[in-house]
């Protein structure tokens, strides 16, 4: 049975009927890549979004949008969920895109983002590369900076060291003595 004989025959005998319901089921999953969650409750707005889907002929666009990361389909009606910049972002595994994965596998504590990888069939490796190299690159620069710092002062290490512990001692001997005053 096609879509639009399923469409043809409504909505209610398609609920009330067992064998259209189990074609309608097995259309519903070739079309969006997964199985209406629970059938009394989302009923109604999955048949909307099927019907939908069928006039617009637009089943290619409802389809999940992942081609660097692909979720493992056992999680596909999970939500996955990530906080940056103290808000909270959601979206359910069969809707998840490319940015919100990646943005899924970069925010978080060690621990979340190594069990957030063994969500993931497929990774994309090259970001972090990228990153990788770019952080290197800035280092060696940073290290480079300070070396003419200290070139151009004609200072060694040891003497910056020492500046520098001079530096605190004055700094702790004010503040001392700003407590001491304020006591007084």
């Amino acid at each position: 049975m096609t879509r639009e004989e399923l469409i043809h025959i409504g909505k209610q005998e398609v609920r009330k009927n067992e064998s259209l319901l189990l074609s309608y089921i097995d259309l519903f999953e070739k079309q969006f890549g997964f199985k209406p969650n629970c059938m009394s409750c989302s009923f109604n707005s999955d048949w909307d979004l099927f019907v939908k889907s069928t006039k617009n002929n637009n089943s290619s666009n409802l389809k999940m949008k992942n081609n660097k990361y692909k979720i493992n389909r056992l999680l596909s009606q999970k939500i996955f969920t990530y906080i940056k910049d103290r808000r909270t972002y959601r979206i359910y595994g069969n809707q998840m895109t490319d940015e919100f994965a990646e943005n899924y596998l970069k925010y978080g504590t060690e621990q979340e983002l190594e069990a957030r990888k063994k969500e993931f069939e497929t990774l994309v490796e090259t970001e972090k590369s990228e990153e990788d190299s770019k952080k290197k690159k800035i280092s060696t620069k940073n290290t480079k900076v300070e070396d003419k710092k200290v070139e151009d002062l004609n200072l060694d290490s040891i003497s910056v060291n020492k500046t520098k512990e001079e530096v605190e001692n004055k700094e702790e001997k004010v503040s001392k003595k700003k407590t001491e005053e304020d006591i007084k």
